[in-house]
């Protein structure tokens, strides 16, 4: 995003060799994250595939998973780039309590 600033996340699902929930468990738990993101960033999201896209205030968040990883990308316009480190900072605590070890 031209002027903008990107908060690319990629994590891995497993605790150890093991991955803590089910498969068909993630879509629920994304969905609990893409419903913070979005109150966070003003907007509202919808599924696209197998990516929450959240959109609001110029802003895009895109949390997608695979068997293995949880991706989110968040693009922030230059205007909302102040709220890069809070952001960030909650993308992190709700990434523990949605797909964290138990």
């Amino acid at each position: 995003m031209p002027g903008g600033t990107n908060l690319p996340v990629l994590r891995g699902l497993g605790c150890g060799s093991q991955t803590p929930y089910p498969y068909d468990a993630y879509p629920p738990r994304i969905e609990g994250l893409a419903d913070k993101v979005s109150s966070r960033l003003g907007g509202s999201w919808h599924w696209q595939g197998k990516e929450a896209v959240c959109e609001a205030r110029g802003a895009e968040a895109r949390v997608a998973y695979d068997d293995t990883s949880i991706s989110i990308d968040v693009s922030l316009p230059l205007v909302l780039r102040p709220l890069r480190g809070k952001l960030e900072s909650k993308i992190e605590e709700y990434y523990e309590r949605y797909f964290g070890c138990d």
